[in-house]
């Protein structure tokens, strides 16, 4: 009887502590696959942020998102630093007016971003809101300059396509946030 009521005790503790601490696979996975966005590629999502150390070592998706936002900030600073190049570069006036158009929508993502690292602290649903801006005001532009220009340079269309993983994972994240 004192065994099974060890064994009982145990189990108990050990459900409790899977409830009260998710790992970093299962917070990553729920940030991944609870955007509201249709279409959108959880398996990059994932991946992408299973590859960087501090998101896929949070313990809890605070943490989560502030690795989220941390390593979206050094994705766009990158692919920014790429877009101030092409621009400078000259090539085709279309394009050359796209790399512009998208090196300032890297800008605005990049400081509403940071905005939102800092309203994280205090207020979370403000730091959805400051995302928010960022997926919609600010990367929006560059993402119809593109289409638009049918601009086919393979790091721009994949800064963009990170820079709306690391943002909607990051907005998935926050709201998750008790």
């Amino acid at each position: 009887m004192y065994f099974s009521k060890s064994v009982s005790f145990f189990f108990a503790i050990l459900v409790l502590s899977k409830c009260a601490f998710s790992s970093p696979s299962s917070l990553i996975s729920a940030a991944c696959s609870n955007t509201d966005i249709e279409n959108f590629d959880v398996k990059s999502c994932i991946e992408i942020l299973e590859s960087d150390n501090k998101t896929s070592s949070a313990k809890n998706f605070r943490d989560l998102s502030v690795g989220i936002m941390e390593a979206g900030i050094a994705n766009a600073t990158l692919t920014r630093a790429y877009l101030v190049k092409k621009s400078s570069e000259g090539g085709s006036n279309n394009s050359t007016g796209v790399f512009r158009q998208c090196k300032l929508a890297y800008d605005n993502v990049i400081v509403n971003v940071e905005i939102a690292l800092s309203d994280l602290k205090v207020d979370p649903p403000t730091a959805t809101y400051d995302l928010g801006l960022a997926a919609n005001d600010s990367m929006q532009p560059c993402i119809a300059a593109v289409r638009r220009g049918n601009v086919t340079d393979g790091i721009v269309l994949t800064g963009n396509k990170s820079v709306l993983i690391y943002l909607s994972s990051a907005v998935a994240a926050v709201d998750r946030i008790k």
